[in-house]
Order: structure tokens, then sequence, then C-alpha cells
């Protein structure tokens, strides 16, 4: 017998719960907008431009930390395929003598 194509309980349920979470991070976001209007009221120059200088070293950060994770991802690649040349020298000359 053939599965049944279409919807049903299971998708339906996945579906109500993907909606819910939908709804709920919409209102997570509003609220957040909500604060986020009421601190910037409350901030004063000061601190204003402490926050804007906080953002700016940890957006550099952030961009010398993803420069590190593609320098050492290109290192541990060429070191894969210096380790797979090597072993596929090896095995030929295992075989070398061989018929």
């Amino acid at each position: 017998m053939h599965a049944r194509c279409g919807p049903n309980s299971e998708s339906q349920k996945k579906h109500s719960v993907v909606r819910n979470d939908i709804v709920e991070t919409d209102v997570a976001s509003h609220h957040i907008k909500t604060v986020n209007r009421h601190i910037a009221d409350a901030l004063g120059p000061v601190e204003t431009s402490a926050l804007g200088n906080l953002k700016q070293r940890w957006e550099i950060s952030r961009f010398t930390y993803d420069q590190a994770h593609e320098f050492l991802k290109s290192v541990k690649f060429r070191i894969g395929s210096k380790c797979l040349v090597n072993e596929a020298k090896r095995t030929v000359a295992r075989n070398q003598g061989k018929p």
C-alpha cells in the first residue's frame, strides 16, 4: 500500500509549530524595537558615542575572526591535500615492486 500524499496530521502539526514560531518571533521583534527606542531616548551623547565605538570594535573583531577562520580552513585543506599526495606516493612505491 502506498503512503498517502498530501497533508496529514503530522505535517499540519509541524506547520502549526512553524506558524507559532513565526508569530512569537514577530512579537519578540516588536518588543525589542520598543525597548531600543526607549533606550535610545535615555542615552546621552557620551553613551551613544561609547556604544558606537563598542560596535565598531566588535565589527572589526568579528571581521578579524572571520579572516582567521578562513585562513585556518585553507591551511587544513592544504594539509589534507598534502597528506593525500603523500599517501598516494607511498601506495605507488609499495606497488612498484609487485607484478
